[in-house]
Order: C-alpha cells, then structure tokens, then sequence
C-alpha cells in the first residue's frame, strides 16, 4: 500500500481504541496494562510522522513492546477486567506492524475467547481494516457487516463506508466507488470523512474524462466543507476542470484568490502555492499569455525551490519555449537546469530526455543543411527521422505529421518517401478525430503512388480492416524492390496506464531495434518520456494539441454531465480505448493489419 494510503487507513486503529486510553483510572495506570497503552501510543505517534511505506525503527519496537505487555496481563491475569483490552491492544498492534495474519489471529483469539466483550464490533472492524490491506474484498465486506450488525451505530461507520468506497475503487469499479463515496457523503455530509468522499466522487470522474461531473463534485466540497485543506483542494481542482474544459478565464480566476497575497514576505510551508501557480501557467500558455506562463514558473522556482514542484516547474519553463515559443536554445537551457535539481523528481528525468532529444533534432536539420550536402538519400533520411523523433520522442503530432509530409513534397522520388507517406495517413488515421476519410484516401495515395513498397501492402491492409472500397488496388501491387526501405518492426503493445502502480513504457522491449541506432535510440527515449508519472503529475506537459496519448484518453481525470448537481448519474466510467502506435502489430499480425511507416 502506498505511503498516502497506509496512514489513513492505519490511523482508524487510533479512534477503535480510544476507549482502552480511557478506561483505565486510579492505580490501574501504574499496572502492565498501563505501559501497554502507553508504548502503543507513542508507537501510533511515530508512525503518523512518516509517510514512507517503511515503517520507522521506533514504531516497531514500541508495538513489539505493546505486545510484550499485553501478552504480560494476558498470561499472569487472564481472568481481570483489563484482558480482553490486553488481547485486542495487542491486534492492533500485529495491524500497525503490518502483520495482517497475527492481527486476524489475535482479534479471532479475542471474539472466541471473550464472547461477551466490548470490543467485539472493535474486532470485526479491525479484521475488516486486515482484510482490505490483504485486497480480500469479500472478507472485508464481511467483517464490517458483522461489525455493523454487532452495533447498528458503530461509531467508526464513516470509515466502513470509506474503507468499502475505496476497496471498489482498487477493483476500478468506479460506478460501485461512486455509489459508496455518495452514500457515505449523504450520511456524514460536513465531516472531514465527508470531504473526503467528496473529493474521491470528483477524482473519480475526472478520471473517467468526465470534466463537468467532477466540477460538479469540486463544487460541492468548496460550499460543504469547513476545512480549509479540503476547500483549497477543491478549488485548485475545480480550476483544473476549467482548463480541461477549454475555459482558462474561469481556472485563473479561481486561482487568484489561492495564492498568498506577499508570496515573498508570506511563504507557507507548504508546496500548494507552487501547485496553484503550474496550473494558473498552463491556463496562461492554453490562452496564449506565454510571456504571463514563463513569469508564473520562475516564480514557482524561485519562491519555492524546496517544493516538490520547483522541478517541475523549471521542466515547464522549458516546454514552454519549445512547443509554444518554439526558442529552441532557451528550452535547452532550461531543460539543462532541470535536469540538475531534485533527484527525487521524475521531471528531472523527462528534462535530460527532451534536452536528448532537441540536440539530435538540431544534429538531424544540420545534416539536412550541411553546406555540400547533394545527397538526397541521406537528406531525406535525415528529415525522416525528424519526423520519428517529434512522434515518439517529443509526442508532438502536428509537427510529425507536417515533417512526414513535407519528406514526401521534397524527397518524392527517395527510399524514405513511402515510409513518410504511409505514416502521415497513418497519424490521420490514429490520433486526429474526424479524419478518417480523408486517412483513408491517403493510404490508397500510397498504393498508388508507391506500389512496389511495404508500405503499399500495409496500406491495403489497413483498408480493408477499416471496410474501406479496395476495388482495384490490390491489382496495383508490384513486387517489393531489394532497395525499398524495411519496414520497421511491429511495436509492443501499450500497457493500460489506468491501472495504479503501471509504470512501464508504451514502447520498451529489445523488439524496438531496426538495424538504425540512431533511429532505435530515438524511439527508446520516446518510450521513456511517455512515462505516465509524467502525464499524473503535470498540469502541462500534456496539453491536447501536443499530447497523443491525451487524444485518446482525454488527459487523465476528467468528466461529462450529470443529470444535475448532487446527483450521480449511472454510467459504465470505463476505461478510454488504449492508444496505439503506427505499425503496431499484435503477435498474430496475420489476422490484423498495419504496417510501420
């Protein structure tokens, strides 16, 4: 379990024992049972200090010592009034440690042995908390019901109905996650549980590309909510939706209000203001206020540079003049500095492969404008791989598909020129909406035009899966020529990125190789740089005239229309269709088209 989530769940235990740091009195304090409480407090102290999946060296040796106590009343006093507390002390304590099988032993020790005990809906719950750490759904389900059952007002009910909403949440139902976040915001609206299952109905949806059911779900955090953590959140959230719904206007005025009024007299401790000032300039660059978006990230850098976002933020610095300003040397040297800060940023990686990346772009136009240069094989082998580079590397479509077409304008009567035509369709085809017909007349261009090529044979391929009139095409066909470039390899299938925890690259695997090493590295860094870490975290690194994948997924958290505000509308939240690459063949490439450009 992650670290955000393991303190959440893990500090139930503290609200599910408050009886036993209160039911002892008088001399009952300086008893075994006494220090039992006492270690197990400090225990639940230290941890909460972390955030870290590894639990601190001082927290398991206090629960250890809980555990010794416990063990003390248990054997030398099993019939005193302190010894079902002493079991059930000593469960909690196998859960803190994270030994969920002993915790399930110890509270099933407790439910057998003390049938009458007060702490029998307790334990219940707390096999409930084991099981959910355990991803055993239906058990979990299970011991909360009994619990529940056991006592109809249980006092920790919030956190059953939490628990369950996030345990249908891990399962990606997000429908059912929906559902019990809503029911558990109707029963506890105001509280900080309810904030919380507010802000996961708005997430969810939002990552279900439902941008107006999320803002729905922001919406009523920012009124409901008492708590200013929650409130902010909220906002920055709702401001996101905004910007995702190409209304930049409204996210900045959101956004204004969030920022300190003299960020340099009145720095907070936190890293929200250098969140808030990353969206306001995506907002800036989405509307065309460049100069506006660059002063927001320097000041993000330079106001905060111990913020988990300074990285970022000089990573957008850079981005910023390549894809908008198009100041190729001024997004070097910001690529350049960002590559040197926080080493526990995953932007600091992304700066080194897109300051790569821009310094084999200027290596290749240098080939292509080398005083002397007459070879027009190379130039347009040259102005190819530009091509390859803005599509897997830099994942800039525009800029491909105007590379790969003016490849075949200047290089028509070159090996590259086929290659070049079948991936401009290609593109049109796979990562423009609304642009199939006209992809399709391509694909037929290049039959015609180059029917004794690889690609020809692809592009009939992938007319006929497309139900496209093939009626004399296949006639046009002409043997392949030994010279005519090899069509590059089929590429491995995407990995579903919707999954928590994925982390691999849509392109990585030894299949990428093409006998072209300047080529196989540029595909290499591309899949690199599609880390999907990188989409989570920046609001705008993948803006949608620049970002294919976000052309199929719609960015990462957004949402559609509900019926009205406070209502969840049923609907399926499925997954968006995975994104593919040109020329991605799955193993049996027989039965499907397509070939690589």
């Amino acid at each position: 379990m992650s670290g955000s989530e393991y303190p959440r769940q893990a500090s139930l235990v503290g609200c599910a024992v408050a009886l036993l740091l209160l039911g002892a009195t008088g001399c009952a304090y300086f008893n075994t049972f006494y220090f039992a409480k006492k270690y197990y407090a400090e225990a639940e102290r230290s941890r909460k200090k972390t955030e870290s999946d590894k639990l601190p060296p001082d927290a398991e040796k206090r629960y250890d010592d809980t555990i010794k106590q416990c063990r003390k009343v248990v054997n030398d006093h099993p019939g005193s009034r302190w010894a079902d507390d002493a079991v059930f002390l000593m469960g909690a304590s196998f859960y803190g440690k994270r030994d969920y099988d002993k915790a399930l032993d110890t509270f099933d020790d407790l439910l057998r042995g003390f049938e009458r005990s007060k702490f029998a809906a307790s334990a219940h719950y707390m096999k409930g908390l084991c099981y959910f750490e355990r991803r055993e759904y239906a058990e979990m389900q299970r011991s909360f019901d009994e619990a529940l059952r056991i006592e109809p007002r249980f006092e920790r009910k919030d956190d059953i109905l939490f628990t369950s909403a996030m345990a249908a949440e891990r399962e990606r139902n997000r429908p059912e996650a929906v559902r019990r976040y809503r029911e558990l915001v109707q029963a506890y609206r105001g509280s900080e549980r309810g904030d919380e299952g507010l802000l996961h109905i708005g997430d969810l949806y939002f990552e279900a590309t439902r941008y107006d059911s999320a803002g729905l779900a922001y919406e009523e955090l920012g009124r409901m909510t008492r708590n200013d953590t929650f409130f902010r959140e909220s906002q920055i959230k709702l401001a996101e939706t905004w910007v995702r719904r190409q209304n930049s206007e409204t996210a900045i005025e959101l956004l204004k209000p969030l920022l300190p009024k003299d960020e340099k007299q009145n720095r907070t401790a936190d890293d929200f203001p250098a969140r808030v000032r990353l969206l306001w300039a995506r907002a800036d660059n989405d509307i065309g206020r460049h100069e506006e978006a660059l002063a927001r990230l320097r000041g993000a850098v330079e106001l905060y540079p111990a913020s988990n976002f300074a990285t970022e933020a000089q990573f957008q610095v850079g981005y910023t003049y390549e894809v908008y300003l198009d100041s190729l040397e001024s997004a070097r040297k910001a690529y350049d500095q960002a590559a040197k800060m926080s080493a526990k940023s995953v932007f600091r990686e992304q700066a080194q492969i897109r300051l790569n990346n821009l310094n084999a772009l200027q290596d290749l136009r240098s080939r292509i404008s080398e005083t002397g240069n007459t070879d027009r094989e190379q130039q347009a082998t040259a102005a190819l791989k530009i091509a390859e580079l803005f599509l897997f590397a830099q994942d800039e479509n525009d800029e491909a598909l105007a590379k790969y077409r003016e490849v075949v304008r200047d290089y028509g009567d070159t090996k590259a020129a086929p290659r070049a035509a079948y991936g401009a369709a290609w593109m049109r085809l796979k990562r423009y909406e609304g642009a199939r017909d006209s992809a399709l007349s391509e694909f037929a261009g290049v039959i015609r035009t180059y029917p004794a090529s690889q690609q020809a044979r692809s592009a009939l391929e992938i007319l006929a899966a497309e139900g496209a009139d093939t009626v004399g095409l296949g006639g046009l066909l002409e043997e392949v020529r030994p010279d005519t470039l090899a069509a590059l390899p089929s590429l491995p299938e995407p990995p579903d990125t919707s999954r928590a925890g994925v982390s691999a690259s849509p392109l990585e695997g030894d299949s990428l190789a093409t006998g072209d090493e300047e080529l196989d590295d540029i595909r290499r860094r591309g899949a690199r740089s599609r880390d999907p870490r990188a989409t989570q975290l920046s609001p705008i690194l993948d803006p949608a005239k620049h970002d294919s994948i976000a052309a199929a997924r719609a960015a990462q958290r957004r949402g559609a229309r509900p019926p009205g505000p406070g209502t969840v509308a049923p609907d399926s939240l499925v997954n968006p269709d995975r994104v593919v690459t040109p020329g991605e063949v799955p193993p049996d490439s027989s039965k499907v088209p397509g070939g690589e450009p």
